[in-house]
C-alpha cells in the first residue's frame, strides 16, 4: 500500500509496533536498515534503542517488523 504526504502525518494511519518488539530501522531511503527495540509507542513518534545502545524517537513509518 502506498501512502500519501497526508497519510504519513495522520496518526490513524500509523502502524502499531509494541514495546520490546524488534523492529528494522529504515534509512538511507530505503537503501538500508538498522535493528532496533521499540521502547515508547505513544503519539505520532516511536522511541527506538538501536544496537549501540542509542535511544531516538522516529517516525512510525520508517520502521518495519523485523522477522
Amino acid at each position: 500500500m502506498i501512502l500519501s504526504k497526508s497519510d504519513k502525518q495522520n496518526p490513524e494511519t500509523a502502524p502499531i509496533f509494541t514495546i520490546g518488539e524488534s523492529v528494522h530501522y529504515i534509512t538511507g531511503g530505503g537503501r538500508s536498515f538498522r535493528l532496533a527495540t521499540v521502547t515508547h509507542n505513544k503519539g505520532v513518534r516511536i522511541g527506538i534503542r538501536l544496537q549501540d545502545g542509542t535511544e531516538t524517537r522516529v517516525n512510525p513509518w520508517s520502521l518495519r517488523r523485523a522477522s
